[in-house]
């Protein structure tokens, strides 16, 4: 199907992190004569592959209609943003269902950091990770779904925990807001710093809790800087209730606005263009995203420009 003025955009939810994104970018390109439809249910396991499969807009789901997610239009995804690791993993095949998709190409990575926290409620008899398999703790442990997860676990023999009776809770928190309060531990790559649906929990249990945080050892963070291309993170002291001094952690960084190889050059030049005149738009939105014109054009791992974002990023200079 020949490309139109048109174009359909992976987007997520209204009120989660890649809709916002989306919206952002539909009205940025809107004076260039682009009529962008959003796909507001174009998410989670379907992020990447309705734009690397050039897939048609999928029906809504009973979770999407809880959301009040519109009805998508109708048509081929042209084009989306994504979490800048999803991508990169989608890019690379590293555990991507679909095996390499290296026909996608990035047109702008914005800022946006998660942290990566490990915590534990205060009488839990946990003050640090290597606690739980050292004295076998029977604790009742709770992870999100996040790729990270098997490493951080197998290291500190956490994989074992049910083997001398506790319990681990997968897919805890996130969008499944009920039964928050049951855990001993948790693990989480989404200790954003927002009240979107996906970000939100660790604001909320370090309110209703006293947690102790607890940091990564030296070999993991090393492992997982490496593995996944995380970022170490200075937490400064009061970003949570509960974080009386600073310390560090992992983070993961990035949202990207992305294509497929074959999305028209002029039209990737208006992308990128588009969103770094209106970057100011980004602080009134629903996370403290950041654009940074040295690192718009890099994103995560080696992910190709599309040549017309590319060819706007050295007209001003941001590529030498």
């Amino acid at each position: 199907m020949p490309f139109t003025k048109q174009p359909i955009m992976a987007g997520a939810c209204p009120t989660c992190i890649w809709g916002p994104l989306a919206a952002w970018t539909r009205d940025a390109v809107k004076p260039y004569g682009y009529k962008v439809r959003v796909c507001w249910n174009c998410n989670r396991q379907l992020s990447v592959p309705t734009v690397a499969r050039a897939m048609d807009t999928p029906p809504l789901l009973p979770a999407d209609i809880a959301l009040g997610d519109p009805a998508p239009p109708k048509g081929k995804v042209d084009f989306g943003v994504t979490n800048s690791h999803t991508l990169w993993r989608a890019y690379t095949g590293d555990g991507y269902q679909d095996g390499p998709q290296k026909h996608l190409r990035l047109l702008a990575y914005i800022e946006d950091v998660h942290l990566i926290q490990a915590v534990a409620k205060k009488g839990s008899g946990v003050r640090k990770l290597e606690d739980i398999a050292q004295k076998q703790l029977r604790v009742s442990l709770a992870l999100d779904g996040s790729p990270f997860m098997p490493d951080i676990l197998s290291h500190y023999g956490l994989d074992q925990l049910e083997s001398w009776g506790g319990v681990i809770k997968r897919g805890f928190g996130g969008e499944a807001r009920a039964n928050r309060s049951d855990f001993d531990v948790l693990i989480t790559a989404h200790g954003g710093l927002a009240g979107n649906i996906e970000n939100d929990l660790m604001y909320e249990i370090s309110q209703k809790f006293d947690l102790e945080y607890l940091p990564f050892s030296p070999e993991l963070t090393d492992h997982m800087v490496k593995r996944y291309k995380l970022e170490v993170a200075l937490v400064p002291r009061g970003l949570l209730r509960g974080i009386d001094k600073p310390m560090t952690t992992l983070a993961r960084n990035g949202q990207s606005v992305y294509g497929r190889e074959d999305l028209p050059e002029d039209f990737a030049y208006v992308v990128a263009r588009a969103l770094d005149e209106n970057r100011g738009a980004l602080k009134y939105l629903n996370r403290p995203y950041y654009y940074d014109s040295r690192t718009v054009w890099k994103g995560i791992g080696d992910i190709p420009l599309h040549p017309g974002a590319e060819r706007y990023y050295r007209e001003t200079g941001y590529v030498r």
